[in-house]
C-alpha cells in the first residue's frame, strides 16, 4: 500500500471511530469513574451498557453518578409518561434531558427512571397456565375424579390483574364424595416498584361444607420483595368482608382481618415450587379463623406441558355442626403454560 492509501486508511479509521464515540453513552459511576458504550435499558434495578471492549455489563442504579448521551434516548418514568430526549448533566452532576417536545428542560431523577430504549416495556398480556388433573380406579372399589384449573395474570407498569380458577369432583363407588369449586380475581395497583394496593375478591362453593356461596371481598396493601423468573415473594395485609350462603343452615356475614404470602422458587430447570397461603382471622371473635393454602411442585414435561402436584388445605376453625375443620385436596394433573 502506497504512502497516500496508508495515510486515507488512517483517516478512515479515525472517521469510523468519531462516528461510533458521537453514538455512544458515557456512565459516569460515584467513584469518579467513567464508561463508555451504548445505553441497552434497565432492567431488575441495572443498566445494562453495550461496550466495545467487554459486551453488555450491567451497572447497579445507585453507582451511577449522572449519564450524558449524544443520541436521543427515550426515557419511560415510573408515572407511565415516555420522553425523548438527549441528556447532559450540570457541574454538579443532576441530569438533565432536552427534548423538543418539551418546553424547557427536564430535570432527571434516576428513582422516577423505569425504562431506557430499546429495553421498553411490552404491551401488557395475559399469561399463566390451565391444569387437567384425573383420578380412575375399577376392581375392588370403584373411583372416579377429575378437577379443572385455570390461572392467569395481566401484567403492565403499574397494575396486575391475577385471575383463578378450581373445580373438582369425585366419585367413591358411585356415591358423590367430592364437588367444590373456587375462584378468585384480585387487581394491584403499585404504587412504588414494591410497594402495592389491592382489591380482592374469592369465592367458594363446597357441597360437603353445605357451602352454596362464600363470598370474601376487601382492601389492602402488599409488598412484592422478589418477582422474577427465578423466584417470587409477596406479602400482604388487609380486611375483608365474609359472608357464608348455607345451603341449610342460618347464613352469616363478619368482618375480618386478611394476612396472605405468595412465594416462587425455581429450584433447578427442572423444579418449580409455589405456595400460596391466605389466612382470615375474625376480628368480631377472637380465635376464630379460615384459612386456604396452596402448595405446589410442577416439573416440565415437552411442548409447554409441565407434571403438576398440588396440595391444598382449607381449615375453618369454627364450622357449622357435623362439618370437619380441616379440608386437603391432593390433585396430580397436566399443566400447560401460557
Amino acid at each position: 500500500m502506497s504512502l497516500l492509501g496508508k495515510c486515507w486508511y488512517v483517516v478512515l479509521l479515525g472517521v469510523l471511530y468519531l462516528a461510533g464515540a458521537a453514538h455512544a453513552e458515557t456512565i459516569h459511576l460515584v467513584n469518579d469513574d467513567r464508561l463508555t458504550g451504548t445505553i441497552v435499558g434497565i432492567k431488575e434495578g441495572s443498566l445494562i451498557l453495550d461496550t466495545e471492549y467487554a459486551k453488555q455489563i450491567k451497572i447497579a442504579k445507585k453507582k451511577i453518578r449522572y449519564i450524558t448521551s449524544e443520541k436521543s434516548l427515550k426515557i419511560r418514568f415510573t408515572s407511565g409518561e415516555v420522553i425523548d430526549g438527549v441528556v447532559t448533566a450540570e457541574p454538579s452532576g443532576v441530569m438533565v434531558l432536552h427534548s423538543p417536545t418539551c418546553a424547557s428542560p427536564v430535570m432527571l431523577e434516576w428513582e422516577k427512571v423505569a425504562a431506557i430504549s430499546p429495553m421498553l416495556p411490552k404491551k401488557p398480556k395475559w399469561s399463566g397456565d390451565i391444569t387437567l388433573g384425573a383420578n380412575l380406579k375399577s376392581g375392588n372399589s370403584d373411583k372416579f375424579g377429575f378437577s379443572v384449573g385455570i390461572n392467569a395474570m395481566r401484567k403492565a407498569a403499574r397494575h396486575r390483574i391475577t385471575l383463578g380458577f378450581l373445580y373438582n369432583y369425585a366419585e367413591d363407588e358411585g356415591t358423590l364424595s367430592s364437588r367444590n369449586a373456587y375462584g378468585k380475581i384480585k387487581y394491584d395497583y403499585f404504587f412504588t416498584a414494591k410497594l402495592y394496593g389491592y382489591l380482592s375478591t374469592e369465592l367458594l362453593y363446597d357441597t360437603f361444607k353445605d357451602l352454596n356461596l362464600r363470598t370474601v371481598v376487601g382492601p389492602g396493601g402488599g409488598y412484592q420483595l422478589w418477582d422474577d423468573e427465578i423466584k417470587t415473594l409477596a406479602f400482604e395485609a388487609g380486611i375483608a368482608y365474609f359472608n357464608e350462603d348455607l345451603k341449610n343452615g342460618p347464613d352469616n356475614s363478619w368482618v375480618t382481618g386478611r394476612l396472605a404470602g405468595n412465594f416462587r422458587y425455581k429450584l433447578a430447570d427442572t423444579v418449580t415450587f409455589q405456595e400460596q397461603l391466605a389466612l382470615y382471622p375474625s376480628l368480631e371473635k377472637l380465635g376464630e379463623f379460615t384459612l386456604r393454602n396452596e402448595a405446589a411442585i410442577s416439573s416440565p414435561l415437552a411442548f409447554g406441558w409441565s407434571l403438576r402436584l398440588s396440595n391444598i388445605i382449607e381449615h375453618d376453625s369454627d364450622p357449622e355442626p357435623g362439618i370437619k375443620k380441616t379440608d386437603c385436596d391432593l390433585v396430580l394433573g397436566l399443566l400447560y403454560g401460557f
